[in-house]
Formats: C-alpha cells, sequence, structure tokens
C-alpha cells in the first residue's frame, strides 16, 4: 500500500477514535517543523477534582463522562485558587508510527504551585511524579526550571495521562505543550539564555541608573532604575528563577505567593517613579496626582503586607490584584503620556505604547467582560519585555539629556560669573568716577569757599550736604540684607531716595509675594536695575516725581519706573556704564526690558515670566 493511502487509513481510524475517546494522534512531521504542539484544546479538565474522588474502575469513561472539553487552545484555565485549589486535567496520546517516540511533557508553571502527573493503565492510576515550585533542580528530571516530565510512547501506542494541579493564590492555570526530547533540551538552552540574558540585562541598566541618579541627584533616574530593579525581580518569578530561593520564615513568605508579590512590589516602585515625572506640572494638579497616586500606592502595600504576614485573605487578594494592577496601568499610561507631551521625550511613549498598550486593552476587555481569561495571549509575558527596554533606554537617554544639561549649565553658570565680575568691576570704576568728580569737587568746592575770607557758609553747607547724600546713596546701594525680603529692599531704596533728594518718589505693590520667591540671582539682578534707574532720575532726569509700581499676576511680574523728568535729550548715548549694566542683568536674569523716553519723562519697564 502506497503512503499515502496508509496516513488516509490512520486519518480514518483516528478519526473514528476521536469521537468516543478524545485521543489526541500525534503529527511527528508537524512536531519536527514547529518545534512543539500545544495540547490544550485535547483536554477534559475539571475544578475542583483530584485523583482522590476517581473511581476505582472505568476510569476513562467516568473521566469523559464527567469532565469538561477544554475548547480553548492557548491555555486550560482551572479557575481561582480560593475556590478550586485542586483541579484535574485528563490527554490521552496516540503513536500512530511505527517508531517509538521519546517526548518532553511541559508545562507553564507562572499560574500553578504543582503539577502530579498519573498514567491510567488497566483501569489503575499509577502515580509517576510530582513537581512543586520548591523542588531542587537536581530532583527535577532535566534538572532545570521548567515543569516538565518525560514521555516514551511506543510504536501505534497510546499514553493516558491524568495530572492534578494545585494552586495557594491567584488564578490556577496551565498550558501543556508537547515536544521531542532532544529538541525540547536544545529549545530550553535557547530560552534559558534569552531569559538570562533580559534579567541581567534589567538587573545592570537599573543599578547604574540608579547609581547615576544619585549621584547628580536627579530623582527621575533613580526612580526609573528602582522601578526596574523591581521588574527584574517580577522576571526573575515569571522564569521561575526565584521558586529556588529560601525567604525568612517571619516573613510568611514562599514561592507560591511570589508570582503576586513581585508585581505588587513592582506597583508600588512605579508609584515613586509618577510622583517624580509629575514635580514637573502645575501645583495644583501635581497635588492632585500625588492624591491619586498615594491612594491606590497604599491600596497595593496593603496588599502586599497581607500577603507577606497573612494566609486568611486569599480571596481579596486574588480578586483584588487584577483591579489594582489595572489602576496602576491605566494611572502610568496617563503620567507617561502626559509627561511626553510635556517633554517632548518621545521614549517614554514607545515604552508606553508597545511595553503597556497591549497589556491595557488586555485588562480593560478583561474588566468590562468581567473574565478571569486573558483576551490576548501572554500580553504580560511578551509585550513587556519591549516596554522594559524602551523604559531602560529612556532612563539611558535622559541620562545623557541630563549630563549634557548639567555642561551647559554649568558653562552658563561661569559665563554668569564672567559677566557679573565685569558688571562689578565697572561699578566699581563708576563709583570711583563719582567720588572724584561729584564728592570730591563738592568737598574741594566747599574747602575753597572756606579759603576765602568772607565764607559763605550756606553755599558751603549746599556742597557739604550734596556730597553727605552722594555717600550715602552709593553706600545704601552696597549694603545688602539678606534677611530682608526683596519687597522690603526695594520700598527701602525708594524711602532712601525720597529722603535724600528733592524729588518725590512713591512705591506700589500690587501682588501675591511672589516678588519673593524669585530666585536670588534674580531678585539681586533686579534690586540693582531698580536702584541704578533711581539713581539716573535723581543724577539726569530733573523730575519732581518718580513712580515705582510693581504689579504681579499668574504668568508674570511687571516692575514699572516712570518720571516726570525731561527725558533722554535726542544724541545721547545710551551706552553708559549705568545702562549697560542694566541691559546686562536683564540678559542674565532672562528679563523683558524696554526703555521709552520722551519730553515729558522716561519709562522703563521691567517683565519677570513666573
Amino acid at each position: 500500500m502506497t503512503t499515502s493511502g496508509k496516513l488516509l487509513l490512520h486519518v480514518i481510524f483516528f478519526l473514528n477514535i476521536c469521537n468516543t475517546t478524545f485521543c489526541k494522534s500525534l503529527d511527528i512531521n508537524t512536531l519536527k517543523t514547529k518545534n512543539s504542539i500545544l495540547l490544550n484544546n485535547q483536554t477534559f479538565k475539571k475544578l475542583g477534582f483530584d485523583e482522590s474522588q476517581l473511581p476505582q474502575e472505568n476510569i476513562e469513561k467516568f473521566i469523559l463522562e464527567f469532565f469538561d472539553r477544554n475548547i480553548d487552545d492557548r491555555f486550560i484555565y482551572l479557575g481561582k485558587a480560593h475556590y478550586s485549589p485542586k483541579s484535574s486535567i485528563f490527554l490521552k496520546l496516540l503513536n500512530p508510527t511505527e517508531e517509538s517516540l521519546k517526548l518532553t511533557l511541559r508545562s507553564e508553571n507562572i499560574k500553578t504551585d504543582e503539577l502530579n502527573f498519573f498514567w491510567i493503565t488497566s483501569d489503575s492510576l499509577i502515580r509517576i511524579y510530582d513537581i512543586k515550585r520548591e523542588t531542587p533542580l537536581e530532583k527535577r528530571h532535566y534538572n532545570n526550571f521548567d515543569f516538565a516530565i518525560p514521555l516514551e510512547l511506543k510504536k501505534r501506542d497510546s499514553l493516558s495521562i491524568f495530572i492534578t494541579s494545585k494552586r495557594a493564590i491567584g488564578i490556577n492555570e496551565v498550558s501543556l505543550e508537547l515536544f521531542e526530547e532532544s529538541k525540547y533540551k536544545e529549545l530550553y538552552i535557547k530560552r534559558l539564555f534569552g531569559e538570562v540574558f533580559l534579567l541581567v540585562f534589567g538587573l545592570v541598566v537599573s543599578i547604574v541608573l540608579t547609581i547615576l541618579g544619585f549621584i547628580y541627584k536627579k530623582p527621575i533616574l533613580w526612580s526609573i532604575g528602582i522601578y526596574l530593579l523591581t521588574i527584574s525581580l517580577a522576571f526573575s518569578t515569571l522564569f521561575s528563577f526565584s521558586d529556588q530561593f529560601s525567604f525568612p520564615s517571619w516573613t510568611n513568605l514562599y514561592a507560591a505567593k511570589m508570582p503576586q508579590f513581585a508585581p505588587l512590589t513592582a506597583n508600588c516602585t512605579c508609584f515613586l517613579m509618577l510622583y517624580f515625572l509629575s514635580n514637573q506640572y502645575s501645583y495644583k494638579l501635581k497635588k492632585a496626582l500625588h492624591l491619586l497616586f498615594l491612594f491606590v500606592f497604599s491600596l497595593n502595600l496593603l496588599n502586599i503586607i497581607l500577603l507577606l504576614f497573612t494566609d486568611s485573605f486569599h480571596r481579596y487578594l486574588t480578586e483584588s490584584f487584577r483591579l489594582y494592577t489595572t489602576l496602576v496601568i491605566l494611572l502610568c499610561s496617563f503620567e507617561i503620556l502626559k509627561f511626553t507631551l510635556y517633554t517632548k521625550r518621545f521614549y517614554f511613549l514607545l515604552a508606553l505604547s508597545v511595553g503597556l498598550g497591549l497589556n491595557i486593552f488586555d485588562a480593560l476587555v478583561r474588566v468590562i467582560l468581567n473574565t478571569d481569561y486573558p483576551f490576548l495571549p501572554l500580553t504580560n509575558f511578551t509585550a513587556a519585555p519591549f516596554g522594559i527596554l524602551f523604559l531602560a533606554a529612556g532612563g539611558l537617554n535622559e541620562t545623557r539629556h541630563e549630563l549634557v544639561t548639567k555642561q551647559k549649565a554649568v558653562k552658563l553658570v561661569e559665563r554668569a560669573k564672567s559677566e557679573l565680575e565685569n558688571i562689578r568691576k565697572e561699578e566699581i570704576e563708576r563709583i570711583g568716577r563719582n567720588l572724584h568728580d561729584h564728592v570730591g569737587n563738592n568737598l574741594a568746592s566747599a574747602l575753597g569757599f572756606l579759603s576765602v575770607k568772607s565764607t559763605e557758609l550756606n553755599k558751603v553747607r549746599s556742597l557739604l550736604i550734596e556730597a553727605i547724600n552722594d555717600l550715602r546713596f552709593m553706600s545704601h546701594n552696597f549694603v545688602k540684607d539678606y534677611n530682608t525680603s526683596l519687597k522690603d529692599n526695594i520700598e527701602s531704596s525708594v524711602l532712601q531716595y525720597d529722603q535724600f533728594s528733592k524729588i518725590d518718589f512713591s512705591f506700589h505693590y500690587y501682588g501675591n509675594d511672589a516678588l519673593n520667591r524669585l530666585k536670588k540671582h534674580d531678585q539681586q539682578n533686579l534690586l540693582h536695575i531698580i536702584q541704578e534707574c533711581l539713581g539716573n532720575c535723581v543724577k539726569h532726569s530733573f523730575a519732581n516725581e518718580v513712580s515705582l509700581q510693581i504689579f504681579e499676576d499668574s504668568n508674570q511680574i511687571r516692575v514699572t519706573i516712570e518720571d516726570d523728568g525731561v527725558g533722554i535729550k535726542p544724541g545721547t548715548s545710551l551706552s553708559g556704564i549705568g545702562l549697560r549694566n542694566i541691559k546686562r542683568r536683564s540678559e542674565l536674569s532672562k528679563f523683558y526690558l524696554n526703555i521709552d523716553s520722551t519730553s515729558n519723562g522716561v519709562t522703563v519697564i521691567i517683565e519677570i515670566p513666573i
């Protein structure tokens, strides 16, 4: 008979078998082509059922009658642990070939804590293998982290497998996959290498970001680093590495709790990152977000405490875990999206869309449909690594940005220091000239009047008073009271000029104290600018009145200085030391400066953004 004829007979023969016993006939060519075969939709399951409830005879018939067929090929859902801590699965394999097969049956152990494997032969149940999370590697068949057992199917033989799955807390769920044994070992090494690389990469990046963040005092950096560190902890649980850890007895923490403990810890550190990201916003929005973050953070922290110190709230933990995690994902998505739009740093948006986008969609669909079945298979474990990589890349780019920004800031500070030093030197030169030209000349004139025979005492007194006032003006500008607010210093300066000159000075302040919240160097520059303007009014304006007014709104501070003097004469140079220093100080502090002169006086406007 031809090969195609034999294959047709096999197909007809096994279709008849499948109608009665639901036996899985192995397609060896498919197994070799695809590396593995998912068996989930070839199984029967019973929630809250274990081997002790099986009858003594006609076991397969009982299973086919009372068990439910699993129709989903992605996984086998076995319920919530607090309702059904033990559940059972039945699977029958058939080898239609003329050769014996050495196979490996592997199960995902993300959402199961223990699997017990049995053979059903001649209506008897034979226990062949038990594996738990805590089972040491050296006592496992393959000495690795998988829940896997070897199978040998002789030619044209069948194998009935009964499996019980136990779960202490959370969702009980498995996924059965069949490999050729040799190929399984090869694929496991590749998968293990990828998992270790991802874990080590995450740890290295998180440690580097944390250290750089603390060195350069950038909370965004070290908070991202700590978040990625807890994500790495979650991946060590995902890859079953943490199953081999021994935890202190006082924590009441064991391997079965790690799949929930690790994500909850990551949720808490996520809020640390969100807290610092939100510091970029306005005060009201920032305060509202901080309160929201604190509330959801407290819920996650409560879950961690209950998980660590008690075993009495498993139902609450299971029911709330998905809700809190969904809230964290939504808040994280909102915050990263807003931060991206605010700062134009789109690598955070990549982390959001690739790493969290699928998870958000899946979580929302499950909440709307009120189901524990994932809408998208394994979204947490396929999309999340990419999100972490983008977030790590964003953190590294943030490090580079912060380093470049700091370097630029150092250069700006050095430039500002140089400018201020030049201004200081020019002011000293100007004071020297003023002492020589005004005070010195006045004193020399007074001395001359005293030397003549007919002394004019009134003239001498006038010259001495003018010299004393000039000295008072100059000394007042040099005295700095760091304990006095800027508003009070300005008011004191106006009062001094009003007392020691013939001009009537007035000061009006319309604000909410934003003036006193300016940076210190901006306050000093503004005070010097105002004093320079007032001094110019005394020396050059021939004014009767000078008005200084300060207005504040939500966006800026506006300072106006107006006099009713003769204005700046046409053709007069505006590059004198005083005006040049006013312009320099305005540029250093990024003030908007406008000087308007008419025959009726001069108006100086200074606008300061806040």
